[in-house]
């Protein structure tokens, strides 16, 4: 967490290591350069998170949109990728907040996750953010109850396709 504070202080944040965990995990926020130089081990697991999705975006949309800075890429390596996510930052007329769009990987709660989520939520809070958001699949309102990570509902999604 130091890491990720000098980062803040500093303001350097792309490519920046933010985080180190005990499993040697190391989080970071990738800059637009190098975007391309990840895709191939993170598109995979981008895929296997839209695979959950209501079919709001492919692999090569949320690509588009990293390049095009309007969505962040992060990613946890453990000598190869082994955690991702993609977030987004929304401005509402009364707050900013960061949204997270995807999250998937290895063993998600082996130790990376946490230190990802730390990593984002002090980013975050570093851009202007005053709240960090999240859509997933019910099991994760189960990893909150045992994970204890601060995230509470505050709605749920109702769909239905036309």
């Amino acid at each position: 967490e130091g890491t990720a504070r000098n980062a803040a202080a500093n303001g350097r944040w792309e490519g920046a290591a933010l985080a180190r965990n005990a499993a040697n995990n190391v989080i970071f926020f990738v800059n637009r350069d190098q975007i391309l130089h990840y895709w191939p081990e993170v598109q995979p697991l981008v895929k296997s998170a839209l695979e959950h999705s209501q079919g709001e975006f492919d692999p090569t949309d949320i690509l588009g949109y990293l390049i095009a800075q309007s969505m962040q890429l992060w990613v946890s390596i453990d000598g190869q990728v082994n955690g991702m996510a993609v977030t987004q930052i929304c401005t509402f007329p009364r707050y900013r907040s960061l949204h997270i769009v995807l999250l998937a990987g290895q063993e998600a709660f082996s130790g990376w996750i946490l230190e990802m989520l730390r990593s984002i939520e002090i980013w975050a809070k570093a851009m202007g953010c005053v709240c960090v958001t999240e859509n997933g699949r019910p099991g994760w309102e189960k990893a909150e109850e045992r994970l204890h990570l601060g995230y509470k509902k505050t709605y749920i999604t109702m769909s239905k396709c036309l």
